[in-house]
């Protein structure tokens, strides 16, 4: 059982945690360039690669939920990053297991980084046709896995209430069939010259009228998936 919530790793970061990192991989991590996330860090190598590192409670890293990056390593016809290695390690004390993912590095920027997209982004043909096909890819392959949105399994109930927390008018919300999906699909993790799909940590088995119709409303005509 954990003793306590992980660390908020934007506000701190255990000092040995990007040592074990760099010796586990084999890598140099670039400690000047950290983008630091609630529960996640990523960062450059030296060797061209990017480097995450997620913490999380003993609770929420057993089962599936905590490897979708190596999972995901086995799709194809996507456009994402592909996977390398990783290294994982318990801390007892405090009811903790960190995880660093070695993965390729994405030069392209995220097209809205954070809050809500509200213009059109000037994306090319070409660019949609990617997003097309990877979509058409995943949405392809089979699996019993479970997405894990935010280290929590996606349920009726949770779609339930996302869908009706931003539309209180819809009445019927049962899914009838499931399908692989990203699970975690933003402009903060689509990027832009080139379309590559970001953060696949908590990709899986999805409902087929999924969550990103949610954020493809609240823009409007922006994003139709």
């Amino acid at each position: 059982m954990s003793l306590m919530p992980p660390p908020d790793l934007r506000v701190h970061l255990p000092a040995d945690v990007l040592d074990r990192v760099e010796r586990d991989l084999g890598a140099r991590l670039d400690r000047n360039a950290l983008v630091r996330k609630r529960r996640s860090i990523g960062t450059r190598t030296d060797r061209g690669t990017w480097v995450r590192i997620e913490v999380r409670t003993v609770e929420k890293a057993h089962g599936q939920g905590f490897d979708g990056l190596r999972a995901a390593a086995s799709l194809t016809g996507i456009a994402k990053p592909a996977w390398y290695a990783c290294c994982t390690w318990d801390d007892p004390a405090l009811g903790l297991v960190w995880r660093g993912d070695e993965i390729d590095l994405v030069t392209a920027q995220p097209i809205k980084p954070g809050g809500t997209l509200i213009t059109m982004p000037d994306l090319s043909d070409g660019w949609w046709a990617t997003l097309n096909a990877s979509l058409d890819a995943l949405s392809a392959v089979e699996t019993d896995r479970i997405a894990t949105l935010h280290s929590m399994p996606m349920t009726q109930v949770r779609l339930t209430d996302a869908i009706v927390s931003v539309f209180p008018e819809v009445i019927d919300t049962m899914v009838t069939a499931w399908t692989a999906a990203h699970a975690d699909m933003s402009w903060a993790n689509l990027t832009a010259p080139e379309c590559w799909l970001l953060d696949w940590e908590d990709w899986l088995r999805h409902e087929v009228a999924r969550c990103e119709w949610i954020m493809a409303r609240r823009v409007g005509e922006l994003l139709t998936l």
